[in-house]
């Protein structure tokens, strides 16, 4: 027989829920629908529940002349945000506060002649949104070399080159 041992920490982090909670409740007091730009959050069930309330996420924000739109959690990018305030629609910016002190250090760091690196998918709404308050004067990491073992951190994998950032399994949690 298996055990099963459930973690003390479980279910979705500070500003997810943060973000969830502020959502559903502005939907109890608002008439109009709420739109999402992209989903409020990584989970399908929850993002169904949410347009069962109607809170809809929707990908191009350009498509709303007016409305009530909610930042998604892992925040929007400056583009998105300017165009929200130069509509007038009305902006319910529920990104994590986590996620805002990345994007605040960045800029930081830019303006006092650093280059900032971040390890990260270019293609995740996170990464995507603090890459865009940034400008043109950002560098990235392209990818995220991950050991899975000692026997790989001994090995000299060809595949690796210069920048890439290495990290071992605990890093991923495993």
């Amino acid at each position: 027989m298996m055990e099963v041992i459930k973690t003390r920490h479980i279910g979705f982090c500070f500003g997810v829920n943060r973000a969830v909670s502020r959502v559903l409740k502005e939907a109890e007091n608002r008439k109009e629908k709420i739109y999402t730009l992209g989903p409020l959050l990584h989970n399908p069930q929850t993002v169904e529940m949410l347009r069962e309330k109607g809170i809809e996420p929707i990908d191009d924000v350009a498509r709303l002349e007016r409305g009530v739109v909610a930042f998604r959690s892992h925040g929007i990018m400056k583009e998105e945000e300017e165009y929200i305030r130069a509509k007038g629609l009305t902006a319910i910016d529920t990104t994590c506060p986590f996620v805002k002190r990345v994007r605040m250090a960045a800029l930081y760091l830019r303006k006092n002649g650093y280059k900032v690196v971040i390890a990260g998918d270019e293609r995740h709404p996170e990464v995507k949104s603090v890459l865009s308050y940034l400008g043109k004067r950002w560098y990235r990491i392209a990818r995220f070399v991950l050991y899975r073992s000692q026997k790989d951190r001994r090995s000299k994998p060809d595949h690796i080159r210069p920048g890439d950032v290495l990290g071992g399994s605990e890093i991923a949690g495993g």
